[in-house]
């Protein structure tokens, strides 16, 4: 009969930071070869990911095979001049296990030590019988990849690529042409959009006099879990129109004096703040196009000077929370060509 596996217990070393998919090839060959297989997830102080992130990688693309067991450890360096005395230290833990090593797999571009091409120092002198399988790949250096994820897309899993996600945040006060180039933009990009969650709610309560804290706070959270499902299916890109600071400003400031008083997450912004999320470039429309009254709103936000008083509200409370946006205005292809103009500029696209 024939044995299916080559040795007993394998280890394969890396700091995954981040998880490419050679390494993910040597995970699943690894397993394939040996029985039972530890993947050694060192990390430190100065990784770039947070090693939780990186353990949820390794897990959620490896949990189809029984035989791996992830060991997340903490080492004083993740440099190449440390990685001798890293892999004693896992070496060690495992044999603290009580458990012979048979191969140890090791990622010779991004930490294998060049001492190791000699073979093993003293420190290693107990391995004698330890086969070692160097894996040379063509693969970009983690840094590389990480100073430029873009160029280097075709090497990054799935799931990894939803780190590395530009998100473009479009804001600005109502009738500016925000969600049509969203959508826009999205699609020019080859990736998705998150539209205004509001408007969905506003429709279902029959008009936005008619919305109470509830539906401000649903608003607020469904936004944000609609952001988060997007950005695993994105592109490179993720336009997203309009924040949690809008659902606050639209509760507090935008003339809704009938909603409900109840206590509320939305009450002040440090709140807010917290649940907001960061953006990779954020783009304020001016509203200096025609103003497009619709049966959702209340006002016409467009007499009497509203307009303007309303778009500088919603300025000052970016700026008060130090969130830096790029004015936007003009026709409409003017603001087309301008949005694209920073896109290229930060992202390189």
């Amino acid at each position: 009969m024939i044995q299916p596996f080559k040795y007993d217990l394998g280890l394969f070393v890396s700091n995954f930071d981040p998880l490419t998919l050679g390494q993910l090839n040597v995970i699943y060959k690894s397993a394939s070869e040996c029985k039972d297989l530890y993947i050694i997830l060192n990390y430190c102080n100065d990784d770039l990911i947070d090693y939780r992130k990186r353990y949820q990688w390794i897990y959620n693309l490896s949990s189809h095979f029984d035989n791996i067991t992830i060991v997340p450890l903490e080492v004083e360096s993740n440099s190449k001049a440390n990685f001798n005395s890293n892999l004693k230290y896992d070496i060690d833990y495992v044999y603290g296990l009580n458990k012979k090593i048979d191969i140890i797999y090791i990622d010779a571009l991004n930490s294998l030590d060049d001492s190791l091409n000699d073979g093993f120092d003293d420190g290693f002198s107990h391995l004698c019988d330890v086969k070692v399988k160097i894996i040379n790949s063509d693969e970009p250096l983690a840094q590389d990849i990480h100073n430029n994820p873009f160029n280097y897309w075709d090497f990054i899993p799935n799931i990894v690529k939803e780190y590395y996600v530009k998100k473009v945040l479009i804001i600005g006060n109502e009738s500016t042409g925000k969600s049509t180039l969203v959508q826009t933009l999205a699609n020019i990009y080859n990736t998705n959009c998150v539209l205004e969650y509001s408007r969905e709610v506003c429709s279902r309560c029959g008009g936005e006099d008619y919305m109470l804290t509830e539906d401000f706070e649903e608003v607020l959270y469904q936004h944000k879990l609609n952001i988060k499902n997007a950005t695993k299916e994105s592109n490179k890109l993720l336009f997203i129109d309009t924040d949690s600071f809008m659902t606050y400003y639209y509760r507090k400031h935008a003339g809704l004096l009938e909603s409900d008083d109840r206590e509320s997450i939305l009450d002040n912004e440090d709140n807010i703040r917290l649940i907001s999320g960061e953006y990779d470039l954020v783009l304020f429309m001016e509203s200096d196009v025609p103003y497009v009254q619709d049966d959702l709103r209340i006002l016409d936000r467009n007499e009497n000077g509203l307009r303007e008083s309303c778009t500088e509200i919603i300025k000052e409370i970016y700026r008060n929370n130090g969130i830096d946006f790029k004015v936007i205005s003009g026709s409409y292809s003017e603001r087309l060509e301008k949005a694209q103009s920073l896109i290229k500029d930060g992202f390189g696209l």
